[in-house]
């Protein structure tokens, strides 16, 4: 079975959020839920998932993409794509608050999150990347975090 690079994204849950960056990953990515292959990240399949429960006040849309490797010389330009899919997202959605990213390590980290204020930096610092809203910025702030999980090769 491969290992699954995941990225999170985790929406502030209002009426009609979760149809909304539904509606504008599928318009600029294509993608929809299930497998797709991505032209951004050069048809690279990707495995679209969206995680609801009502008891949480956030919406959880994932990202999965097979075997995607990190090289330790080339991190930086590799990285490139995927701030661009992300920043997309975060200019799309002014509800999205976090991008979480780790190697299969997202499921088990917000399985049991339930408030967008359980966000606090002892949880983000469990993750290896994390985009954060900051107020008044209109990109997110990128936070790497490299001791968090081994993610380069």
């Amino acid at each position: 079975m491969p290992e699954y690079f995941d990225i999170s994204l985790i929406v502030k849950k209002t009426d009609d959020s979760k149809e909304k960056i539904r509606k504008c990953i599928s318009e600029k990515f294509g993608l929809r839920e299930g497998e797709n292959k991505i032209e951004h990240f050069l048809n690279q399949e990707v495995v679209v998932s969206t995680f609801e429960d009502e008891a949480r006040n956030f919406d959880e849309i994932s990202f999965g993409f097979p075997d995607h490797t990190f090289h330790k010389n080339a991190f930086e330009t590799e990285l490139k794509v995927f701030i661009s899919f992300i920043n997309f997202c975060f200019e799309c959605s002014k509800e999205l608050q976090y991008a979480v990213c780790s190697y299969e390590m997202n499921g088990y980290l917000l399985g049991r999150i339930e408030r967008l204020e359980d966000f606090n930096d002892a949880l983000l610092s469990k993750f290896p990347i994390v985009f954060k809203r900051d107020k008044g910025k209109e990109q997110p702030t990128l936070l790497l975090n490299l001791e968090a999980q081994e993610i380069l090769k």
